[in-house]
């Protein structure tokens, strides 16, 4: 039986109601950033990425400093200052598998040298002109992140060149619930084969319960358990049920059955009704 360990982060919200960001360099457990700085060596010296790494970002449980060996991932924000250099007439196939060697050759490095890490989490590749002004929701999402989730391990820090989020305008998971939930019912699905979409699946029905609650527990997070516990204390009759979801978040389908998958899809749309009827996230 997978034990479910209380880790992650809930963050408060100042007077004026902006998010308290508490990531800094100095709570790194030294093991972790013992760690970060050798990927950070990794990346400056591979000619995929030469001279144009802007700078780099660390989030997540190691930047609070409550990183768990063998739970945790290394979640880390690359800022890059434009395109991937490619030679003349280079494919964009071969530019793909020229990024997947370097990646695959990274997390065998992760695996040999530091094992306690569950998962070096690099994103998706982040241009600092998009960055500082697209409208894109990637980009949005990622300003949000740096701005009070993130801490700067290498290079420029661009932290008071983005703008403040209020309260209300801080990124949500459940708008997006009922098109992603519509496309599975859609579909035909093996919950072996599709293991990794019903894990997708199931965190962001765990993250849309929190924000059912966000004005009421005053307080913002995204990490899985932390979301779980702070719905089942206004929910406590879908405690249970939730219960199940979460676990499929964390370990995914492995010890699950078509039956339990069936129950989470259940709580999926019972949550999305209940958003309509209760959530108001007012300005």
């Amino acid at each position: 039986m997978n034990k479910i360990v209380n880790t992650g982060k809930v963050y408060k919200f100042d007077e004026e109601g902006y998010i308290i960001n508490q990531a800094k360099v100095s709570k790194i457990q030294d093991k972790w950033l013992d760690a970060l700085n050798s990927i950070i060596d990794i990346y400056n010296n591979h000619d995929f990425f030469t001279d144009n790494i802007h700078s780099i970002y660390v989030r997540g449980s190691a930047a609070v400093g409550q990183a768990y060996d063998n739970i945790s991932d290394l979640d880390i924000i690359i800022i890059l200052k434009g395109r991937v250099k490619r030679s003349k007439g280079q494919l964009d196939i071969l530019l793909q598998a020229k990024a997947m060697d370097f990646f695959d050759s990274l997390e065998k490095y992760r695996k040999d040298n530091y094992p306690f890490i569950t998962k070096i989490d690099n994103g998706p590749a982040i241009y600092l002109n998009k960055l500082l002004s697209s409208d894109d929701h990637l980009y949005v999402l990622y300003r949000f992140y740096i701005k009070y989730t993130a801490t700067l391990v290498y290079g420029e820090n661009i932290h008071d060149s983005l703008p403040a989020v209020p309260k209300h305008k801080v990124p949500m998971y459940h708008p997006a619930l009922p098109l992603h939930l519509g496309h599975i019912d859609a579909q035909p699905v093996d919950i072996r084969i599709h293991g990794n979409l019903m894990q997708y699946t199931a965190r962001r029905i765990i993250r849309s319960s929190f924000e059912l609650t966000y004005n009421r527990s005053n307080v913002w997070t995204r990490c899985l358990v932390p979301c779980y516990d702070i719905f089942s204390e206004y929910y406590p009759d879908k405690k249970e049920e939730m219960r199940n979801v979460l676990e499929i978040a964390i370990f995914g389908m492995k010890d699950k059955t078509r039956d339990d998958y069936n129950k989470m899809m259940e709580v999926g749309k019972w949550l999305i009704k209940q958003i309509e009827q209760d959530y108001d996230r007012k300005e």
